[in-house]
């Protein structure tokens, strides 16, 4: 009888020290709110990336025309941020990387054209119709017309340029 009641003794001792263990250094994770302001816009979306960061997009209608806005940010600031004054045409995001890419569509009058915006050297336009998605090492897919085609087909970018079919 007195071995059983050791057992259960040093059971309830580990329990207690494993409920104190978990109360004193077990804290709940902390979570910040940012307010990002108010979005009047016709669309909007936010993409967060593995670094933390979030990738704002917001179409808004000013006198009946879409006007394109976009910011990075970054422990609750913005780091880099760009909109369609600044570029001279309309635009879309479509993707962000952990090195802070961003990929998509801009409309130079009746044509379209992928691009992606780095933070280190800016905007670069590709002859792609589009650009959907960037991996971490700079890969791009997207569509574009590839030899004697007219269609569009899903395509492979590189960095530099170099657009190859799937």
């Amino acid at each position: 009888m007195k071995r059983s009641w050791r057992i259960v003794l040093s059971l309830l001792l580990v329990l207690l020290v494993f409920i104190g263990y978990r109360l004193l250094f077990d804290k709940p994770p902390a979570y910040t709110l940012t307010d990002l302001g108010e979005i009047e816009n016709e669309d909007f979306w936010m993409i967060l990336n593995d670094r933390d960061q979030l990738l704002l997009y917001v179409r808004s209608l000013v006198d009946d025309n879409p006007v394109d806005r976009c910011q990075i940010w970054e422990q609750g600031k913005v780091i880099h941020s760009f909109d369609q004054a600044r570029l001279g045409y309309p635009f879309r995001v479509y993707d962000f990387n952990d090195n802070g890419q961003i990929v998509g569509q801009i409309r130079k009058g009746e044509v379209n054209q992928g691009f992606r915006w780095a933070p280190e050297d800016g905007m670069t336009l590709f002859e792609v119709e589009y650009i959907a998605s960037i991996n971490d090492n700079g890969l791009m897919v997207g569509t574009a017309t590839i030899g004697d085609s007219t269609e569009q087909q899903p395509c492979l970018i590189h960095s530099s340029g170099e657009v190859e079919s799937l």
